[in-house]
């Protein structure tokens, strides 16, 4: 993913930009991740690596240690990016990266994005917002 230079963001899979774009709604919406939240990341992360079978660590199985891979990547790529630098990535990620999808295969990611939002049970105006950003980024429906 060259072409996601603006800040120092290296994801290396569909995985990674998935996460990214998860961690993007999860800390730009409140600030903060809770229980539910993050466990809504780490299983999107996990099932995106075994269902594609990515092999982030180049090992040759897909194991705990590409999920870890993964995860270090994601958090490395997020650390200190402002929102309009997030908000760039995301951007990018959703069209040069999963613009060529399918659309079931973009509503998936939209429907994880809309769960992760409502995972704490409050859904705030900052977060319906940025779940419509990405939405429209990925070209689909908002759904608020």
């Amino acid at each position: 993913m060259s072409d996601l230079e603006k800040g120092a963001v290296k994801l290396n899979n569909a995985a990674e930009c998935f996460g990214y774009i998860l961690a993007f709604l999860a800390y730009w919406s409140d600030g903060e991740w809770n229980k539910a939240e993050a466990d809504i990341f780490y299983k999107s992360v996990a099932s995106t690596l075994g269902a594609l079978e990515l092999d982030t660590d180049g090992d040759g199985d897909v194991d705990e240690d590409d999920f870890k891979a993964s995860i270090d990547s994601i958090n490395a790529s997020f650390t200190n990016c402002t929102f309009d630098e997030s908000a760039y990535h995301v951007k990018n990620i959703c069209s040069k990266y999963f613009g060529d999808w399918s659309e079931d295969n973009r509503n998936v990611i939209l429907n994880r994005c809309v769960e992760l939002v409502k995972a704490d049970g409050e859904l705030t105006d900052v977060e319906k917002n940025n779940v419509n950003f990405v939405a429209s980024c990925l070209g689909l429906e908002k759904p608020f």
